[in-house]
């Protein structure tokens, strides 16, 4: 028969060996833990880099675009003013006022 202290001595070395191994699981689930984190981090650190690339594009896009539509819009401007120009000599050089009468009548219908 074993003695109590040599059984007291084996529980000692079995709660030992199973402390060990839950301290060594536990290691090694923090790390699989921090490993996937900082994975995880650099994952977003590059996704919210690749947004704000976007973002800086997108905007040199809408600064180009509002360019764009800003010069559009005095081409259009520019032209109105020459249509509108061009329609008072049209009125001036053939005596019209309103410029509606049909093509032609000035010169008898025909042209």
């Amino acid at each position: 028969m074993k003695s109590n202290h040599e059984e007291l001595k084996q529980a000692h070395a079995h709660l030992t060996q199973t402390h060990d191994r839950m301290c060594k699981s536990l290691d090694q689930h923090d790390q699989t833990i921090l490993s996937e984190s900082e994975d995880r981090e650099t994952s977003l650190m590059e996704e919210r880099d690749q947004l704000r690339s976007q973002v800086k594009r997108s905007k040199k896009s809408e600064k180009k675009l509002k360019n764009k539509i800003t010069d559009l819009s005095g081409q259009i401007e520019y032209l109105s003013d020459e249509i509108e120009k061009h329609k008072m000599n049209h009125r001036t050089k053939f005596g019209t006022d309103t410029g509606t009468e049909s093509q032609g009548e000035e010169f008898g219908g025909r042209l």
